[in-house]
């Protein structure tokens, strides 16, 4: 049996450069985790991203075209 998890934190980024246009974006916290079980050769993998679901910016130009970060994501294998 796996067990694992993990918790990314990404800080406030800035877009832009002093003589335009500025875009600040807050930072944000995420968590992640695994769970896995293996039998003979059977292998079962349950992983999960974002699992708070958490909205953010991912990425952002100075003209404030911002992108939105990926929603919580569930895999199983």
């Amino acid at each position: 049996m796996r067990l694992g998890g993990g918790i990314r934190y990404v800080g406030r980024q800035i877009a832009g450069d002093l003589t335009s246009l500025q875009v600040v974006m807050p930072g944000y916290t995420l968590a992640d985790v695994l769970l896995g079980f293996e039998r003979r050769q059977w292998a079962l993998q349950l992983n999960a991203v974002n699992l708070t679901n958490h909205f953010y910016y991912a990425t952002s130009s100075q003209f404030g075209y911002c992108i939105n970060g990926s929603k919580r994501t569930v895999n199983a294998g």
